[in-house]
């Protein structure tokens, strides 16, 4: 999950969906027949709207008071039921995302050994999860976070399917939010809040979204606070 700078939400929650609806222009191919595409973990449903211009949409969950806040016309079925045993047929979807959610799940093997079997052969995942374990603080642990990744255990788990790319996203602001993360390691869970004056706020989400032209461009850093993964059955 981002960190949240008060002020900066909006931009920040725009930011991210404009890297979902590039990462779906770039490495997802569209036909003249309506995919369906399986959204794990979706909670309220934040980024259905990106995704509805494309696909018909299922969403899973666990929180049914999260799902009960997402608008039925926006997806074709809302389901109850946890990652790591979907009641889903084998290669059931054309494509499946999965965003800022394998960090909540205490066996997020499970979850990916599942998502594997109700993709359909040659299709689509995309995932994106917050990196560098070596900055897990307070922060994570008000939200929940089991762990934070990195490329090594990405690889690991993902060592079923058979093309793989994996790039850092957010990495401009890594050094900054890295240094803060490190400095509250072992205070109270707590999530990162930061006031900042509208001018600053614009600049932030400017940056954010210099990451996003970098990544439209195959261009990526060699660090970032979070992981996207693009992996093919």
């Amino acid at each position: 999950m981002l960190y949240d700078i008060q002020g900066t939400a909006s931009g920040l929650r725009l930011t991210k969906h404009n890297l979902i609806d590039i990462l779906l222009k770039k490495y997802i191919h569209h036909s003249s027949n309506i995919p369906k595409i399986l959204s794990v973990g979706c909670w309220t449903g934040d980024d259905l709207a990106i995704i509805k211009k494309y696909w018909e949409i299922y969403v899973i969950d666990v929180d049914k008071n999260a799902l009960l806040l997402i608008d039925d016309t926006i997806c074709q079925k809302k389901i109850l039921w946890d990652a790591c045993s979907m009641p889903f047929i084998d290669g059931y979807f054309d494509y499946i995302v999965c965003f800022d959610v394998l960090e909540h799940i205490q066996e997020d093997w499970l979850a990916i050994k599942e998502i594997y079997r109700t993709l359909k052969k040659w299709w689509i995942l995309l995932i994106i999860v917050p990196a560098f374990q070596s900055i897990y603080s307070s922060h994570d642990k008000k939200l929940d976070h089991y762990r934070r990744y990195s490329m090594k255990g990405i690889r690991r788990l993902t060592n079923m399917f058979d093309k793989k790319n994996f790039f850092y996203w957010n990495s401009l602001l890594f050094p900054l939010v890295a240094l803060s993360r490190i400095i509250k390691k072992n205070a109270s869970p707590k999530v990162d809040t930061m006031n900042y004056n509208p001018v600053l706020s614009a600049l932030l989400t400017f940056v954010m979204k210099f990451d996003n032209f970098l990544i439209k461009r195959s261009l990526s850093m060699p660090f970032g606070l979070s992981i996207v993964w693009i992996c093919k059955k």
